[in-house]
């Protein structure tokens, strides 16, 4: 910022999440700093702070979930895409920060899920990585027989999809 190759620090995520107004009054560097659940105001916020003077915190529950799909901008090759399925976990392992940051286990519903899955492929994708703090668990916060099978299950009869992978799978 002092040489003037950044006009707007923002800081989002896990670690803002946790140490909140601490971090961000820690830091008089930081412009916006964002919960996990706040980052979709990130576009309008940069936009009312073009010049970098003003600041910024918001940190509220950890109970976002992603919304109906819409226009993505993909950060990977156009062939490859990620889909978060759900946000969160109920597991409450000793070692483990993300119920406290992220909240408990909230699966997207399957057909926002498919419904996304269909728009990355219309986009050219043909790889689908789903992705999630613990993708096993997907469907387990639903009350319907929604789970990761049946999503799979799903998702295969999607034509042009080549590839279907999980990450972030817990027994």
């Amino acid at each position: 910022k002092k040489n003037g190759q950044c006009r707007c620090l923002v800081v989002t995520g896990c670690l803002s999440q946790k140490f909140g107004r601490e971090l961000y009054d820690s830091l008089p560097e930081i412009n916006i700093l964002l919960g996990t659940g706040n980052f979709l105001q990130l576009p309008d916020l940069l936009r009312n702070n073009e010049t970098g003077s003003q600041r910024f915190c918001q940190v509220g529950k950890p109970d976002f979930c992603y919304p109906e799909p819409g226009k993505r901008t993909l950060l990977t090759p156009r062939y490859s895409a990620y889909l978060k399925i759900a946000e969160g976990c109920s597991n409450c392992c000793s070692y483990c920060v993300i119920p406290s940051v992220r909240g408990r286990l909230r699966s997207r519903p399957k057909e926002t899920v498919l419904a996304e899955a269909e728009m990355l492929v219309r986009e050219g994708a043909k790889e689908i990585n789903l992705i999630a703090q613990d993708t096993s668990a997907y469907g387990l916060d639903i009350t319907d027989e929604t789970n990761l099978a049946r999503l799979l299950e799903d998702m295969s009869a999607i034509d042009g999809i080549g590839w279907i992978r999980f990450f972030y799978t817990y027994p």
